[in-house]
């Protein structure tokens, strides 16, 4: 049984208790909230991805446009998802391991994005 975290629901009654410290009724719902965040089955950011993947795969994932160029190119989430198991499967035979760290240093584009996720599901 999967079931989605409103993160702003979240942060805004951790907000509410931390600016009303005394407040019983904030507490209680916090408390409430985090128990029901609690009972949850963790997941990974592989799992997460998958997901999104199953769920939305036709869709726009990435949209980039090339200094001097008028068009805009997109990669859709099963592209995306593809690109990223390909580059994952490079950094192990690179000789990444589990809990290795990879640095990338690159500007604002589709290939940063790809690289950091493909480090989290290699390591």
């Amino acid at each position: 049984m999967s079931k989605e975290i409103n993160f702003l629901k979240a942060f805004k009654l951790g907000m509410r208790y931390n600016n009303a410290r005394f407040s019983s009724k904030a507490l209680r719902e916090y408390q409430s909230y985090d128990e029901e965040v609690r009972a949850l089955k963790p997941i990974t950011v592989p799992e997460l991805f998958r997901g999104i993947v199953e769920k939305y795969g036709v869709r726009a994932a990435l949209m980039s446009k090339d200094v001097g160029c008028t068009e805009w190119s997109s990669l859709t989430y099963r592209e995306y998802h593809a690109i990223v198991e390909k580059i994952a499967k490079a950094f192990i035979k690179l000789g990444l391991e589990q809990y290795g760290s990879v640095s990338v240093l690159a500007f604002n584009c589709p290939e940063w994005f790809i690289s950091q996720l493909a480090s989290n599901h290699a390591g």
